[in-house]
This record gives structure tokens, C-alpha cells and sequence, in this order.
């Protein structure tokens, strides 16, 4: 993760504020909306008849204790989906910079407009490519065309 997006997650939430709220605020995807029908949802329950109240005319037991729990559950797994969608783009957006950055360092347009290209420090060190994996396999290939380039 960018230190920039780091340092914006590591700062504290307000006072006497939600975890949950202060998180979502911190990456982004905090929805008011989405929080009113997660409390709305269970403000309705009923623990004397188990569920949503006003379906006890509609529905046994069993039924409203399952769909009220499976109704609160997919509220609830919309904020936290948000979060983790967020978190994922924040890595997203640091692997872009990094290979971005990465690029800029090891091709650079002359003057006369044609490529120049050098040897990434990154990928002069043999020991990335004695890794196993797409990574190694990545760093190989690429450090074999910039050397033959260099030529």
C-alpha cells in the first residue's frame, strides 16, 4: 500500500465513533444509507416472537428467524464487501505506481525520439530470478530483453 494511503488509514477515527462506521469512513465507502437499514432491521426484531415482528402473521418461527438473520447478514455484507473492495483498489493503485515507476527507470525516449532502454536495478540482481513462480519467471524474461536490448 502507498505510505500516502497508509498514513490516511492511521489516523484516528472521532470521538466515541463506530469501528465498523470509522473504517469505512477512513477507505472511502461509508454509506449512511446502508447503515439506517442495518439499524431500521434491527430495531424490528422481536424477541418475543423471534424475527421481524410484523411478519409473525405471515411467517413460522423458524422462517422469520432465518430470513431476519439472512436479511441482517447481506446488509451487513454490503459495507464490509465496500471495504474490501476499497483495501483491494488501494493495492491495486500501489502495484500501479510501483510498475509504473518501474518503467519509467528502465525506458526513457532519447532526444532523436528513439527508446532507450538500461537494466532495472531491480532486475540486475540475479537473486528475483532464482524465485519460482510468475514472478521469477517474469524477472527473467524481462532482465534477458533488456540485456539483449542494451547490446
Amino acid at each position: 500500500m502507498r505510505g500516502e494511503d497508509l498514513e490516511k488509514l492511521q489516523s484516528p477515527f472521532r470521538e466515541g465513533e463506530d469501528l465498523d462506521q470509522g473504517f469505512a469512513r477512513a477507505v472511502k465507502v461509508h454509506i449512511p444509507a446502508i447503515a439506517s437499514l442495518h439499524k431500521e432491521i434491527l430495531d424490528d426484531l422481536d424477541d418475543r416472537v423471534f424475527g421481524v415482528g410484523w411478519w409473525k402473521s405471515h411467517l413460522d418461527t423458524n422462517r422469520r428467524i432465518l430470513i431476519a438473520d439472512h436479511l441482517i447478514s447481506c446488509v451487513h455484507s454490503v459495507q464490509i464487501n465496500l471495504i474490501e473492495a476499497s483495501l483491494h483498489l488501494l493495492e491495486a493503485v500501489d502495484y500501479w505506481d510501483q510498475e509504473s515507476n518501474f518503467l519509467a527507470d528502465t525506458i526513457s525516449i532519447e532526444a532523436d525520439h528513439h527508446p532507450q532502454f538500461k537494466l532495472n536495478p531491480r532486475l540486475s540482481s540475479n537473486s528475483k530470478c532464482n524465485t519460482t513462480g510468475p514472478d521469477g519467471l517474469r524477472c527473467c524474461h524481462v532482465n534477458n530483453m533488456l540485456r539483449t536490448l542494451e547490446c
